[in-house]
């Protein structure tokens, strides 16, 4: 089933405090995810990351060109990874979520998860109830379900 929960800590999740992107990392998820550098990953997860980390309420000052920068050379594997899997169509869908909508990052029961994932009874986090994400995330599901 592909469908969003939110949590906001409360479905016992442990917490991850990110103070930068490797803390990330953490999650067992995005750590295979990392582990795999050495093939192409599917867009989609690209994606996702930039999603989960544009969410956090660090990063939502920043703008897209400043935000997609740091991005790049941030996460773990460094600028090298980002280059040997981005494209130009890929930095245009990018600028083109970032600057006109917003989407949601994937949680940890999307189908697409699984590619990565330890199972859920053995996994101490889940990515809405172990992150932190900006009080504007919830606000716009909000109103998307009204």
């Amino acid at each position: 089933m592909n469908r969003y929960t939110l949590t906001r800590y409360s479905d016992g999740a442990q917490p991850i405090h990110v103070d930068n992107l490797e803390d990330l990392f953490e999650l067992p998820c995005l750590a295979a995810m990392d582990e795999l550098h050495e093939k192409k990953p599917v867009r989609k997860d690209l994606y996702n990351l930039v999603r989960m980390t544009w969410w956090l309420p660090q990063y939502r000052d920043a703008s897209p060109a400043e935000f997609i920068k740091n991005f790049e050379y941030s996460i773990p594997s460094g600028p090298g990874m980002m280059r040997k899997r981005r494209s130009t169509k890929f930095d245009t869908n990018l600028r083109t979520i970032l600057t006109v909508r917003f989407p949601l990052p994937m949680n940890c029961t999307k189908d697409d998860m699984q590619r990565y994932r330890i199972g859920c009874d053995q996994c101490p986090y889940s990515i809405y109830g172990s992150l932190l994400f900006h009080n504007e995330m919830y606000e716009q599901l909000d109103t998307q379900s009204e």
